[in-house]
């Protein structure tokens, strides 16, 4: 029997495209898919990402939780399309979803955490949570700082993983070729990646740090540092550019800037390397993965979900540098280990991390809300 067709309103106050915003794009694509009405609101910097979508699509300022332009607006949404569903992704969609809902009287709330920061506490703030009907989190770990015995009950959190679009990341269907040209790189080096946004939390400085002591003689390796620094002032984009030149890995180490052919150059690499210091999941790793690429990284939050040690990847501790050259050594050295572990690594993502399975949980939930 087909599935109710529900109205659902999707909110994200996100400042930056990443991958909590990767997967909005995503479940709102496969919502309408499965013949939903979606309605999404974001800020008006990230619209662009998202004007692919066969969908109503809004920009509003989502500032704060006193924003009562943008309350205003999502109560007129809310009533004109007989909003089922008000699925929200930050912490000031919210109070925003939930004040909506108060105010125009209808709609379920759900709240989906991509973070592992912790939750407010304050009077207000339980307040707030006591009118969310459902909180999703992106991993177990998430889950566990989201439960509050006196306020949100174990029964009100559901584990949904983020789910990696198996026909974009098919390495069968991929040619790196031209990404090998335009990086000039030989047949004979090795290359290493890494894909993120610039930022002291992702940590690509440890990356740079390790591939100085990688012996180039016994290894010839490339490094691909993948994505862009948002911030104004380029401060982190300028210190890894320091390092480079510092350490002498200016014919080794490549700052690419931002890239939308993420799977092509996932396709060239011989190794995936994640040194994160927090990660409420890592949706890049099971990307990766789904390209059978070998990962190696920080054993931190979800990651530590996603990636079995010495079976689906190697871990290592968080901002160790000599652990990570190991790591690194280790792969580079085995092509044998690399292709078994990339293998296992796929079937990992195609046994629990399809995007499939995450829209149809997250659709689940909806429907028992109503």
């Amino acid at each position: 029997m087909k599935n109710k067709s529900l109205n659902i309103l999707q909110i994200s106050a996100a400042k930056f495209y990443g991958g909590g915003e990767v997967h909005l794009y995503h479940l709102t694509e496969r919502l309408i898919e499965r013949g939903h009405n979606l309605t999404v609101v974001v800020k008006d910097r990230i619209v662009k990402n998202f004007k692919n979508l066969d969908t109503d699509l809004r920009s509003l300022p989502l500032k704060n939780v006193l924003d009562l332009f943008s309350l205003y607006n999502l109560v007129k949404i809310i009533k004109e399309k007989e909003i089922d569903i008000i699925h929200c992704h930050t912490g000031i969609d919210y109070w925003l979803g939930a004040m909506a809902k108060g105010i125009a009287k209808r709609g379920k709330v759900i709240a989906t955490r991509h973070s592992l920061s912790s939750l407010g506490d304050t009077f207000a703030h339980k307040r707030l949570y006591m009118n969310i009907d459902k909180f999703i989190a992106v991993s177990n770990r998430v889950k566990e700082k989201i439960i509050d015995p006196d306020v949100i009950l174990e029964s009100k959190v559901e584990v949904v993983y983020n789910g990696v679009d198996i026909n974009r990341f098919n390495p069968e269907l991929i040619d790196s070729k031209s990404v090998k040209e335009e990086f000039e790189i030989k047949d004979d080096e090795l290359i290493v990646g890494t894909v993120g946004r610039l930022g002291g939390n992702k940590n690509q400085e440890l990356l740079i740090k390790a591939a100085a002591e990688v012996d180039n003689k016994k290894l010839k390796v490339k490094y691909l540092i993948v994505g862009d620094d948002v911030t104004n002032d380029k401060h982190y984009e300028r210190k890894l550019k320091e390092l480079i030149t510092n350490l002498d890995l200016k014919d080794r180490v490549v700052l690419t800037g931002f890239r939308s052919d993420i799977p092509q150059l996932m396709k060239a690499f011989d190794v995936m390397v994640f040194p994160t210091k927090k990660e409420a999941f890592g949706i890049v790793a099971i990307e990766a993965m789904a390209m059978s690429k070998p990962v190696i990284a920080s054993a931190v939050g979800g990651l530590k979900e996603i990636v079995t040690d010495e079976t689906t990847g190697l871990l290592f501790s968080v901002d160790d540098k000599e652990e990570l050259v190991k790591a690194m050594v280790t792969l580079l050295s085995k092509p044998e280990l690399r292709e078994r572990i990339g293998y296992k690594g796929c079937q990992r993502v195609m046994n629990n991390f399809t995007l499939s399975n995450m829209v149809g949980e997250i659709e689940n939930i909806y429907l028992k809300l109503i």
